[in-house]
């Protein structure tokens, strides 16, 4: 299957390549309905000593997920309208993780997608 790399921004905390404070992920998709990117998160974005901050975890989760939009069209920017996170267990710091993206729906101006974070085993 193809890899595509996704283009990223200047400033954005997540993916902006001048920002920093940021995050500088970088995200690669299939061509039809999936993006993912690997990451090892730092010890400056900890919460509780060696566990991952949940509202970077919730921020990457939201690119993941507004980045399904950009598959077939790399312009095509959309905002969050509503976004429920589960957290199953606490994300360690300093360990790679998986984050992954699936279009669910793709409706006119309106995308569905499904985030997940996975631990590398």
């Amino acid at each position: 299957m193809c890899s595509t790399k996704q283009p990223n921004s200047h400033h954005c905390f997540v993916c902006g390549v001048n920002n920093p404070y940021g995050l500088h992920l970088a995200f690669f998709d299939n061509g039809v309905d999936q993006v993912w990117c690997d990451y090892t998160i730092p010890e400056h974005y900890q919460g509780y000593p060696g566990v991952a901050h949940g509202g970077v975890v919730a921020a990457i989760l939201d690119e993941i997920c507004g980045r399904t939009a950009m598959i077939a069209d790399t312009e095509h920017f959309m905002m969050t309208a509503k976004m429920e996170v589960r957290y199953r267990r606490s994300v360690p710091i300093g360990r790679p993780v998986r984050v992954t993206g699936c279009v669910l729906r793709n409706v006119r101006r309106t995308v569905q997608a499904r985030g997940e974070l996975l631990l590398d085993s």
